[in-house]
Protein backbone atom coordinates (compact mmCIF):
# COMPACT_ATOMS: atom_id res chain seq x y z
CA UNK A 1 0.00 0.00 0.00
CA UNK A 2 2.82 2.40 0.90
CA UNK A 3 4.59 1.72 -2.40
CA UNK A 4 1.36 2.35 -4.30
CA UNK A 5 0.83 5.65 -2.47
CA UNK A 6 4.40 6.67 -3.27
CA UNK A 7 3.93 5.80 -6.94
CA UNK A 8 0.69 7.78 -7.10
CA UNK A 9 2.33 10.80 -5.46
CA UNK A 10 5.26 10.61 -7.86
CA UNK A 11 2.88 10.49 -10.81
CA UNK A 12 0.92 13.46 -9.48
CA UNK A 13 4.17 15.41 -9.05
CA UNK A 14 5.34 14.57 -12.55
CA UNK A 15 2.02 15.31 -14.23
CA UNK A 16 1.62 18.51 -12.23
CA UNK A 17 4.79 20.11 -13.65
CA UNK A 18 3.77 23.06 -15.83
CA UNK A 19 5.09 22.99 -19.38
CA UNK A 20 7.18 26.13 -18.79
CA UNK A 21 8.88 24.46 -15.80
CA UNK A 22 7.94 27.25 -13.40
CA UNK A 23 6.38 26.33 -10.07
CA UNK A 24 2.78 27.42 -9.67
CA UNK A 25 1.66 27.13 -6.10
CA UNK A 26 -1.05 29.79 -6.02
CA UNK A 27 0.97 32.89 -5.17
CA UNK A 28 3.11 33.67 -2.19
CA UNK A 29 2.18 32.34 1.24
CA UNK A 30 1.06 35.81 2.28
CA UNK A 31 -1.10 36.22 -0.83
CA UNK A 32 -2.52 32.75 -0.39
CA UNK A 33 -3.41 33.45 3.20
CA UNK A 34 -5.26 36.60 2.24
CA UNK A 35 -7.14 35.21 -0.74
CA UNK A 36 -7.62 31.57 0.19
CA UNK A 37 -7.91 31.34 3.97
CA UNK A 38 -11.67 31.75 3.90
CA UNK A 39 -13.24 28.38 4.49
CA UNK A 40 -10.00 26.95 5.85
CA UNK A 41 -11.96 25.44 8.70
CA UNK A 42 -12.26 26.21 12.34
CA UNK A 43 -9.37 27.45 14.41
CA UNK A 44 -6.91 24.79 15.51
CA UNK A 45 -8.44 22.63 18.25
CA UNK A 46 -5.16 22.68 20.19
CA UNK A 47 -2.01 24.73 20.74
CA UNK A 48 0.09 24.48 17.57
CA UNK A 49 3.24 24.92 19.66
CA UNK A 50 2.49 21.94 21.92
CA UNK A 51 5.41 19.49 21.62
CA UNK A 52 3.13 16.44 21.46
CA UNK A 53 1.10 17.99 18.64
CA UNK A 54 4.26 18.94 16.71
CA UNK A 55 5.61 15.41 17.16
CA UNK A 56 2.39 13.87 15.84
CA UNK A 57 2.55 16.26 12.88
CA UNK A 58 6.14 15.19 12.23
CA UNK A 59 5.03 11.56 12.07
CA UNK A 60 2.24 12.41 9.61
CA UNK A 61 4.69 14.46 7.55
CA UNK A 62 7.19 11.59 7.44
CA UNK A 63 4.58 9.12 6.25
CA UNK A 64 2.92 11.32 3.62
CA UNK A 65 4.73 14.53 2.76
CA UNK A 66 8.34 13.42 2.88
CA UNK A 67 8.05 11.58 -0.43
CA UNK A 68 8.10 14.91 -2.28
CA UNK A 69 9.57 17.10 0.42
CA UNK A 70 12.38 14.59 1.08
CA UNK A 71 11.78 14.40 4.82
CA UNK A 72 13.68 17.64 5.28
CA UNK A 73 11.64 20.54 3.92
CA UNK A 74 13.70 22.66 1.60
CA UNK A 75 15.38 19.66 0.04
CA UNK A 76 12.51 19.02 -2.37
CA UNK A 77 12.81 18.72 -6.11
CA UNK A 78 12.06 21.29 -8.78
CA UNK A 79 8.86 23.14 -8.04
CA UNK A 80 8.48 21.72 -4.53
CA UNK A 81 8.22 24.75 -2.24
CA UNK A 82 10.68 25.22 0.56
CA UNK A 83 8.83 24.71 3.81
CA UNK A 84 11.72 25.48 6.12
CA UNK A 85 12.96 28.83 4.81
CA UNK A 86 9.70 30.72 4.44
CA UNK A 87 7.26 32.14 6.93
CA UNK A 88 3.80 30.70 6.48
CA UNK A 89 0.43 31.69 7.84
CA UNK A 90 -1.33 28.82 9.61
CA UNK A 91 -4.56 29.30 7.66
CA UNK A 92 -2.63 29.28 4.35
CA UNK A 93 -0.94 25.99 5.27
CA UNK A 94 -4.24 24.46 6.37
CA UNK A 95 -5.87 25.43 3.08
CA UNK A 96 -2.97 24.18 0.92
CA UNK A 97 -2.80 20.83 2.75
CA UNK A 98 -6.55 20.40 2.89
CA UNK A 99 -7.50 21.48 -0.64
CA UNK A 100 -4.19 21.37 -2.49
CA UNK A 101 -2.87 24.35 -4.45
CA UNK A 102 -4.77 25.76 -7.44
CA UNK A 103 -2.06 24.38 -9.75
CA UNK A 104 -2.94 20.83 -8.74
CA UNK A 105 0.74 20.03 -8.15
CA UNK A 106 -0.04 18.62 -4.72
CA UNK A 107 -3.10 16.53 -3.94
CA UNK A 108 -5.78 17.65 -1.52
CA UNK A 109 -5.43 15.68 1.70
CA UNK A 110 -8.85 16.44 3.25
CA UNK A 111 -10.20 13.04 2.15
CA UNK A 112 -7.33 11.15 3.81
CA UNK A 113 -6.78 13.28 6.91
CA UNK A 114 -9.15 14.72 9.48
CA UNK A 115 -9.07 18.46 10.21
CA UNK A 116 -7.18 17.66 13.43
CA UNK A 117 -4.52 15.73 11.52
CA UNK A 118 -4.15 18.58 9.02
CA UNK A 119 -3.68 21.03 11.91
CA UNK A 120 -0.97 18.71 13.29
CA UNK A 121 0.84 18.90 9.94
CA UNK A 122 0.52 22.69 10.12
CA UNK A 123 1.97 22.65 13.64
CA UNK A 124 4.97 20.64 12.45
CA UNK A 125 5.66 22.88 9.45
CA UNK A 126 5.38 26.00 11.60
CA UNK A 127 7.90 24.48 14.04
CA UNK A 128 10.63 24.13 11.42
CA UNK A 129 13.73 26.26 11.83
CA UNK A 130 15.48 27.95 8.87
CA UNK A 131 18.44 26.14 7.40
CA UNK A 132 21.91 27.40 8.34
CA UNK A 133 22.48 28.94 4.90
CA UNK A 134 19.87 31.60 5.65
Amino acid sequence: MRILLGAVLALVAILGVPRDGQPQMGGTPAQGAQSQSQGAGAAPPFDLKDEAVVKQGATLFATTCSYCHKGHPGAGGAGVPTLRDQTYDKEYLYKMISDGPPSGRMPAWKQQYSPEQIWKLVAYILSLKPTESQ
